[in-house]
């Protein structure tokens, strides 16, 4: 059974990646670009500066969460560390303790999500953001593109 779970969450990682691209698309500005390349999930650049940086994880194994931190801190390229980072994690998965104060000591926020059925949800966005607080994508299918429903925060 927790072989199922993990490829399920592999298999649905592009699924996490565009809810999260629709998300933040509701709160772009004019002078923000949305960028993913193979090292980054999900980034905002504003005048040619990375502003923002995503990392989705599928699992709260050391490994995995060895190696979001270190892509989020390799691909920070912001000249003052004005970058905000954040780490995109299943809710269902605890995070050990010694691992959240690496986080912590790195500036890196924690997002996390929940796969229900076809949905993708999370309720952990930014604190103290104005951000829609919670965010229900249907996958209607991984090949066609997703529809999505907004709750208010």
């Amino acid at each position: 059974m927790a072989r199922i779970k993990e490829i399920e969450y592999i298999s649905r990682h592009d699924d996490i990646v565009r809810a999260l691209r629709k998300w933040r698309q509701r709160t772009q500005v004019a002078d923000e670009k949305l960028v993913k390349d193979a090292y980054v999930d999900l980034g905002v650049q504003s005048r040619d500066a990375l502003r923002e940086l995503y990392e989705v994880k599928s699992s709260c194994e050391r490994q995995a969460l060895y190696t979001a931190i270190g892509q989020i801190v390799v691909h920070d390229g912001s000249p003052s560390g004005s970058c905000k980072r954040f780490l995109v994690l299943p809710n269902d998965e605890k995070v050990p303790g010694d691992v959240t104060r690496a986080l912590t000591r790195s500036s890196i926020s924690l997002i996390r999500f929940e796969l229900q059925g076809d949905k993708v949800t999370s309720s952990s966005l930014p604190s103290g953001s104005s951000w829609i607080r919670i965010l229900i994508v249907t996958v209607v299918s991984t090949k066609l593109p997703l529809t999505d429903t907004l709750l208010p925060p």
